[in-house]
């Protein structure tokens, strides 16, 4: 029996003697470990001790805290809480308090009665809380780690406690916001079987530091057999490359600062196929950073893009096929065009064929000057050339469409 007693007992032993790792500190804020620190925003910092041996033997004794509060951060007044009691911010006998002038919190943790409290000793499994709340800083540059640390002292030993201290094993996080905002622009007028170019913008209105900002745009209707291209323009200087896979364009920014931005350029060959559609646009900014307003990290936008003509109503590149029945009407411009709607600086009452112009003759034309209608066209665009070569540089003259009538003696 003896021999027996003596091989479990040094294991028995060790298992009595306090270690570093016999106290567990755990921190959350807000109940989480790790929360975004939104301008203003109260949130509540909480703290639970728990000793892992027994006590008295061994004693696990001393627990307290002294823990600064996080550059910026202040401390909301009255919001101290030990094991579940409203403390005052004085320095008493309630066992804890808030220092002003170093903004520390002070506490003392135990698992024995409030009149114990100054013995900061811990019963197994019985765990000791402090809790309050903290205001975070309007502009927060950076995360902050909420690592308080809880030295205690184990008085197993007699008179002469052996020393240690107790830290998070995952202490929380406050995340440092930015607040990014996406904007764009079409540069031109979709065109099937044109090119389309769209700009967007991607801003960072902070406070913190945008961390791996990527742009993804989306290519609706790229022709097929062409390649899209795109690059990013930095405000702060320097440009970024883009990958395009597919119908995607996917650009990595990089760290955006506070107040910079970034400008994305894209241009692509649309289908044919495009014709009298319409084009979703949309590009996306994505950070590693939490986001105040994930709402603005999206542009969208609508392309118009026109049908094609019908055949007979316009060429192959969807302009409008000229009416070879037309009048001839001065152009004050200065340049010989063809259009399909009256020029905006002549009236109809300006409009006269040339008289003795080549194209045209007396029994060609009608009583009030206008052509003839003699159930074909009374004048062709090569027509039209011919009486421009006939008038030797005299006046311009723009093509415009005008029925022909026949005259009321034929």
């Amino acid at each position: 029996m003896s021999a027996s007693f003596l091989a479990i007992a040094p294991a028995a032993w060790a298992e009595t003697v306090p270690t570093a790792e016999s106290v567990v500190v755990d921190t959350a804020i807000d109940g989480k470990k790790e929360v975004v620190a939104a301008p203003g925003k109260e949130m509540e910092v909480k703290m639970i001790v728990t000793a892992l041996t027994a006590r008295p033997d061994p004693q696990v004794c001393r627990a307290s805290t002294v823990y600064a509060l996080p550059q910026g951060f202040e401390y909301v007044p009255g919001s101290l809480v030990l094991d579940g009691r409203p403390v005052t911010d004085a320095s008493n006998d309630d066992w804890g308090a808030y220092d002003q002038a170093k903004r520390l919190v002070r506490a003392t943790f135990s698992s024995e009665a409030p009149q114990f409290y100054q013995n900061g000793c811990l019963y197994k499994d019985k765990p000791a809380t402090l809790a309050f709340k903290v205001k975070a800083p309007d502009a927060m540059a950076d995360d902050q780690v909420i690592a308080p640390e809880v030295p205690w002292a184990d008085w197993s030993s007699g008179s002469k406690p052996v020393e240690f201290t107790a830290r998070d094993a995952k202490p929380p996080v406050i995340r440092a916001a930015a607040d990014l905002r996406v904007t764009g622009s079409v540069a031109a007028a979709a065109k099937a079987g044109g090119d389309l170019e769209y700009r967007v913008k991607v801003e960072n209105r902070g406070p913190a530091k945008a961390r791996t900002v990527v742009l993804t745009s989306a290519l609706p209707h790229l022709a097929d057999g062409t390649e899209a291209e795109a690059a990013v323009a930095l405000s702060a200087g320097g440009t970024k490359d883009c990958r395009v896979t597919g119908s995607q364009v996917s650009c990595a920014v990089g760290d955006l600062a506070p107040g910079t931005s970034a400008e994305l350029r894209v241009g692509y060959r649309l289908s044919t196929e495009a014709a009298g559609r319409t084009l979703d646009l949309s590009t996306k900014a994505e950070t590693e950073s939490p986001d105040l307003d994930p709402g603005t990290n999206v542009w969208q936008a609508r392309a118009e893009v026109p049908a094609a003509p019908k055949d007979g109503e316009g060429g192959g590149d969807g302009t409008p096929k000229a009416d070879p029945s037309a009048t001839l009407t001065p152009n004050p411009s200065g340049s010989p065009s063809a259009s399909a709607s009256p020029s905006p600086n002549v009236s109809p009452s300006d409009s006269k064929a040339p008289e003795d112009g080549p194209g045209e003759s007396e029994a060609d034309a009608g009583g009030d000057g206008s052509l003839a209608d003699t159930g074909s066209q009374a004048l062709t665009l090569a027509g039209a050339a011919a009486v421009l070569a006939g008038l030797g540089g005299g006046a311009v003259y723009v093509a415009r469409r005008r029925r022909a009538t026949a005259s009321s003696e034929d």
